[in-house]
């Protein structure tokens, strides 16, 4: 697969969600994300068949995610 500057993904094995930021065509792909544990923005490069693309929602699905989200706090 193909990925491109802006794509958000994440290891297949786990870990953060992350951005990408440039690609090499299909030999390597930088992202960034921010961890938490050392609250700082890492960067890294990876090979393409070790991530997989996150899916990007529709206003709607965050809406009713956010709802849901809210609705199940204790007033």
């Amino acid at each position: 697969m193909a990925f491109k500057a802006g794509d958000q993904v994440s290891l297949i094995s786990g870990g953060p969600t992350m951005t990408v930021i440039a690609t090499s065509g299909y030999e390597r792909v930088l992202c960034t994300w921010h961890s938490h544990s050392a609250d700082a923005f890492k960067q890294e490069n990876f090979p393409p068949a070790a991530l997989r693309l996150i899916p990007k929602l529709e206003p709607t699905a965050i809406e009713e995610e956010t709802a849901r989200f809210f609705a199940d706090i204790p007033q």
